[in-house]
């Protein structure tokens, strides 16, 4: 393919930016953003977008000589009105005050509305990760995100970006869409000439496409993890997480109000909602870049499945093709990029859902736990088998017996402030139970976002806590943005490993609309987390495709062996299916979690497991909980975000019996169908394990119907 010296690549965009009327300083910026991407090796955002930007100029949807300005602002939060810039000059702007606020108060919380593409994310992320801050970027897009069960494109891309330092000048560098592809992945793949990978998009049938021009005129991108068996819907809540954070907090449009981004549209803004975010870790653990480049090390040195193609640390390989890029001196482009630039249900076992709480709760109490905290852990447990998420209900109440019996978790602990400032607290759970540290960082959180707009919380010390949406909900309740994540044991195989070393890392974000509504994102960034392994064990049934690794590093569908093993699929799969977006996503956790608050990080936690009446140390696990304020931004949270969940679930659904759902829908209609039942249906192995558990503990069993 033909090359092109890199000084004559920015030459050249500059002069094309310039000729549409962008003043000088502008062109350069937004050349520089363009370029970056095509250095580090991302080709559907630098060369390949140019004419798009181009054109916006030329027909007046974008205002190259515009400013952005704030409208409302905190000590730790600001709201922007980009007034129709350039991508590059809102991206500026706003990571320029996030990055003040985190140096002055911890955390900068930046939402811009009427924004325009802004490039690679990650180029925004790592201008807070050069300051030695936590760097992260969010914007919303053109509806080209298929959501389950929908056969129409109606969500963006929303790419999301996180950069985080290390010691040394290292540092981990996430990107990624939350579909499988970026729509200007397709694009390359027409300029090469080649087929699409399968799983990347669907045509205009609503069938799984591998033709680039279907899918390029179908604009009907699979989520992160394709379809909803392989943890497709996961990759539909990233998108919806990115819609509260750009769209719900700014006011501008939602994704699916925005204009597709053509060449040819004339003049009509698309009102972008983008968030940026800095985070500053001397405000919690000490010690932070020392853990981020204790995880790299850890990760990078895995041994690979194949000696050719080491694991890599998220960043590493566009910091290669970068170093690759820069030392050559040219850029390698397709001849027609160079020309288009000269265009699942069974019968199982009932039980009363009061009996449910009162076999937990006395379990608890045997074991010496006081009655307040046996009734908040019981109830963090029973509302995972409320809304049928039985991984971590009942089945996992044996673990957090033993963990209290073998002294790995106090159950008379409490959870003490380390450190704080307006908006942030670090804090110590003292292995306290994750009902306990949740409920005391949550209730920390909140008070802090209505008080100064965000409420940002990092704990060590901690204990599994259960599903994660328990606690984010606790802020949606309030009218705020929950988001809760926890590391956890390594389970998750990296990119390219046949190692496991990551967490499941789960993270769930609720959030609040209109009339009671809400949307509420719970998932872990692996395909499935290993509860749902055990479940299909207690069903006796085998595990699907794609979810777990043998000892030999081979797709595996025995549940048996996949536990045994505990090497668990990051979500996407493989490297080909986006499978490194879900590495990326743990990766992020570990910043938030581990990073933060100075505790374990996934690699050197204690696989959670029976330990035989050992005592054993505690797992020390990391958590982050953090609540967000609507009302320190754009008027009218609640009811645009009420307009996302409608058009959401008015979307025609490829087979008109699963109807397209909103995250939390599910969840939502399970809990009310089973306390309208009065029971919950569990498979006669969990019933035939928790009462042998409750002959042991001395407790009266549970009471099959």
């Amino acid at each position: 393919m033909p090359e092109v010296r890199v000084d004559e690549v920015r030459r050249f965009m500059e002069d094309s930016l310039r000729a549409v009327g962008a003043p000088d300083s502008e062109a350069k910026a937004h050349a520089a953003l363009l370029l970056h991407a095509d250095i580090t090796g991302h080709f559907s955002h630098g060369l390949n977008r140019l004419a798009f930007y181009v054109n916006d100029i030329s027909t007046g949807a974008t205002n190259a000589h515009a400013k952005p300005v704030i409208l409302k602002e905190s000590a730790a939060t600001a709201w922007v009105d980009g007034a129709d810039a350039l991508g590059s000059t809102v991206g500026n702007f706003c990571m320029d005050i996030a990055i003040k606020k985190a140096k002055e108060c911890g955390v900068g919380w930046v939402a811009a509305k009427r924004s325009n593409h802004f490039g690679m994310a990650g180029w925004w992320a790592l201008k807070a990760e050069r300051e030695g801050l936590i760097g992260l970027a969010w914007t919303n897009s053109s509806p080209v995100s298929v959501p389950t069960r929908s056969k129409k494109g109606t969500l963006g891309t929303n790419p999301v970006a996180m950069f985080a330092p290390a010691t040394g000048g290292d540092y981990i560098g996430v990107d990624m869409a939350s579909t499988t592809v970026a729509m200007g992945k397709i694009e390359m793949q027409i300029h090469k000439k080649e087929p699409l990978p399968e799983g990347w998009a669907l045509d205009t049938d609503g069938k799984v496409t591998t033709d680039a021009h279907d899918a390029f005129k179908a604009a009907s991108l699979l989520p992160l993890g394709g379809l909803e068996s392989t943890g497709g819907y996961k990759g539909y809540g990233l998108t919806a997480i990115g819609e509260v954070f750009c769209s719900g907090l700014s006011g501008s449009r939602s994704s699916h109000q925005v204009p597709k981004w053509s060449v040819t549209k004339q003049g009509e803004p698309m009102n972008l909602g983008q968030c940026y975010a800095a985070i500053n870790p001397s405000y919690f653990a000490p010690g932070f870049g020392e853990r981020i480049a204790d995880c790299l090390r850890t990760w990078r040195n895995l041994e690979p499945v194949d000696p050719q193609l080491p694991v890599l640390a998220p960043g590493d390989k566009e910091r290669i093709n970068a170093e690759q890029t820069t030392k050559r001196g040219t850029i390698v482009y397709p001849e027609a990029q160079i020309e288009s630039c000269n265009s699942m249900a069974q019968k199982m076992p009932d039980v009363r859902i009061e009996d449910v709480q009162r076999f937990m709760e006395d379990s608890f109490r045997a074991v010496g736990t006081p009655a307040f905290e046996a009734k908040a852990q019981a109830a963090l447990l029973l509302h995972a088998d409320l809304t049928c998420h039985f991984s971590h209900g009942l089945n996992r109440l044996e673990l957090y017996i033993n963990d209290i019996k073998t002294g790995m978790a106090d159950p008379k602990a409490k959870p003490v402030i380390l450190k704080e400032s307006a908006a942030t607290a670090w804090v110590d759970g003292r292995n306290s139970l994750g009902a306990t540290v949740g409920t005391f960082c949550m209730e920390v959180a909140i008070r802090k976002a209505k008080e100064s707009g965000v409420g940002w919380v990092s704990a060590k010390g901690c204990n599994h806590f259960g599903m994660a949406g328990y606690w984010a909900q606790m802020a949606q309740r309030e009218g705020l943005i929950g988001l809760a994540w926890t590391n956890s044991s390594p389970v998750m195989v990296p990119t390219r490993s046949k190692q496991r070393c990551m967490g499941t890392n789960p993270i769930a974000l609720f959030a609040p609309a209109a009339d009671g509504d809400y949307l509420g994102v719970d998932m872990s960034s692996t395909a499935v987390a290993m509860g749902k392994v055990e479940m299909q064990i207690h069903k006796n049934e085998p595990i699907p495709e794609g979810w777990a690794l043998g000892p030999d590093g081979e797709v595996t569908t025995d549940a048996e062996l996949a536990l045994k093993t505990g090497n668990l699929l990051p979500l996407g799969g493989c490297e080909s299916t986006g499978g490194y977006k879900g590495y990326g996503l743990s990766a992020m956790g570990e910043v938030f979690c581990s990073g933060l608050s100075g505790s374990n990080p996934t690699h050197k936690v204690a696989r959670w497991t029976f330990s035989n009446g050992t005592i054993n140390s505690p797992r020390n696990l990391g958590q982050c909980f953090a609540a967000i304020n609507p009302e320190y931004f754009a008027p009218g949270f609640a009811e645009r975000l009420s307009d996302c969940l409608t058009t959401w679930r008015g979307l025609e659904p490829v087979d008109p019996s699963l109807p397209v759902l909103v995250h939390g829908d599910k969840e939502r209609t399970n809990i009310e169908q089973t306390r309208r039942r009065g029971t919950i249906n569990y498979p006669q192995k969990q019933i035939d394990t928790t009462n042998a558990l409750a002959n042991r503990i001395g407790v009266k069993p549970l009471q099959v119907l």
